[in-house]
């Protein structure tokens, strides 16, 4: 399964957003979580329960992977 998840975070860090991409980017992003089951961090709250921990650190990973994949130039 990451052999699978990897061509698409290496697409996305190969083509980082930079200001005049955003569309593809975005695309690019939805699909890749999506593709690892974490689209809902783009949409839902964390849960009110005890799932919200494990919730909460996917959502901290998710942050820095899109963190990274902002050019910072």
């Amino acid at each position: 399964m990451v052999s699978e998840i990897i061509p698409v975070l290496s697409k996305i860090m190969e083509h980082k957003l930079n200001g005049t991409n955003y569309f593809n980017w975005s695309k690019i992003f939805q699909i890749y979580l999506r593709s690892i089951d974490k689209d809902v961090h783009l949409t839902n709250d964390p849960p009110i329960n005890e799932k919200k921990q494990v919730w909460l650190r996917d959502d901290a990973k998710l942050f820095l992977q899109i963190w990274n994949s902002i050019d910072s130039e």
